[in-house]
């Protein structure tokens, strides 16, 4: 009866659209959080995460989180994983530029991040400013991961910070059952899903038809998955890169 006033923001969870890549490597998200050490330093924490699996790629610690840390952390997932077809992160400078104005963003030249995937034939998407949903899977990742870490000593030193990332890589990846993955772990799907063609769970669960996707970048890497979250439409790369030898990409 035009009593209430609109509150967009506040819409419910059933209204958002979800989006999952089809098949492993098709996406990657990648942010990073803060991490307190026992003396109270503040250290950022950057981690690489699968879109269709939630596999957990990399995960390293630093005193702060900077572009050539970004490019190395990216190499790093790669060289273990492969190249993804696309990347989804958020506008964060040392991910994207595109947002920055004036000297502060180099007049709005790519950063080395955006340089390196676009030379790999690489998707870069990037959230709308202020929709964290975007990123929805590293969110709650990061949340999973600060429970996990609350709940034991706090690291007194990024050596020590880092020896705990690594013990949790293989808690998530392997032994940590996932709701979102039907009660299976990430590596299960992550490994599985690179055998053999699929339907993924979100299809499946609506009845739509199998959709067979590339475990590695192609032609049209942003065919298979919905990234209806984000305004950004980025066209389809050129000539895909061989991940066969890292050596000639890294």
């Amino acid at each position: 009866a035009g009593a209430i006033t609109p509150q967009p923001q506040k819409r419910p969870r059933s209204s958002w659209r979800r989006f999952e890549a089809a098949a492993p490597n098709a996406m990657r998200q990648s942010d990073f959080t803060h991490i307190r050490l026992a003396d109270g330093t503040d250290t950022e924490v950057i981690s690489w995460l699968d879109d269709h699996s939630r596999f957990l790629l990399h995960i390293t610690s630093h005193r702060r989180i900077t572009g050539p840390i970004v490019v190395e952390s990216f190499l790093a997932a790669a060289d273990a994983h492969g190249l993804p077809a696309a990347t989804l992160t958020d506008n964060g400078m040392v991910y994207t530029t595109r947002l920055s104005h004036g000297a502060r963003g180099r007049n709005n030249q790519p950063n080395a991040f955006e340089v390196l995937i676009a030379d790999l034939g690489i998707v870069q998407k990037n959230g709308r400013p202020g929709h964290p949903t975007t990123q929805g899977k590293i969110e709650r990742f990061h949340q999973t991961l600060k429970r996990w870490l609350t709940a034991r000593p706090p690291a007194p030193d990024l050596e020590r910070l880092q020896e705990l990332l690594t013990e949790f890589i293989s808690i998530y990846n392997t032994r940590r059952p996932h709701r979102a993955l039907g009660r299976a772990t990430p590596h299960t799907i992550y490994t599985t899903s690179l055998k053999t063609p699929h339907t993924s769970r979100s299809q499946a669960s609506h009845g739509e038809s199998a959709t067979t996707s590339s475990t590695r970048p192609g032609p049209s890497p942003s065919a298979g998955y919905d990234t209806s979250e984000s305004d950004e439409h980025t066209p389809e790369p050129g000539s895909s890169p061989s991940p066969t030898d890292p050596t000639s990409w890294s």
